[in-house]
């Protein structure tokens, strides 16, 4: 258990979310169970409903009248995919302060591999909410498959460099 847990922080944020959020539709949440991302338990608890599934995450909404739309998550057409299907791609935002770490270390590998690797901005939410992951601020790509969507470690650039 980390040391915030247990205190009734989430709690307190979220009230202050809902709160904030109050006039508007509603509030939606990506959670996961596999990442460090957010638990649901959380947002169960304070009368969310899972409104969708990418995983390995889960989006849960909680509407503030029954007429507001559900949120989903945004499909990527496979035509849009086919453009990543040779070499490396990186999808970064500014959002993270290890990005850009992470960005130049994998651009660095697939350098040293000989592979293509190519870097796009994410500049503005449309951007993030219209990625080809989910996870909307970072992304790793290798011929058309997602790698990764969380800080690079070793086997993720072991296996870059062996192909």
């Amino acid at each position: 258990m980390g040391k915030n847990k247990g205190h009734g922080y989430g709690t307190k944020l979220l009230q202050e979310c809902l709160k904030d959020a109050k006039g508007m539709n509603g509030v939606v949440v990506m959670t996961s169970e596999k990442t460090w991302l957010p638990k649901k338990d959380l947002f169960v608890r304070t009368g969310f409903e899972k409104v969708g599934s990418m995983l390995p995450f889960e989006l849960y909404a909680k509407r503030f009248s029954e007429k507001a739309p559900l949120p989903r998550f945004n499909s990527v057409p496979k035509s849009r995919l086919k453009q990543y299907e040779s070499g490396i791609t990186v999808f970064k935002s500014n959002q993270c302060p290890y990005t850009d770490s992470y960005t130049n270390l994998v651009a660095q590998i697939a350098r040293q591999a000989g592979i293509p690797c190519q870097i796009e901005q994410i500049e503005t939410c449309e951007e993030a909410q219209n990625n080809v992951d989910p996870y909307g601020t970072f992304c790793v790509m290798m011929n058309g498959k997602v790698l990764t969507y969380r800080n690079v470690k070793k086997e993720l650039l072991d296996s870059i460099s062996k192909t």
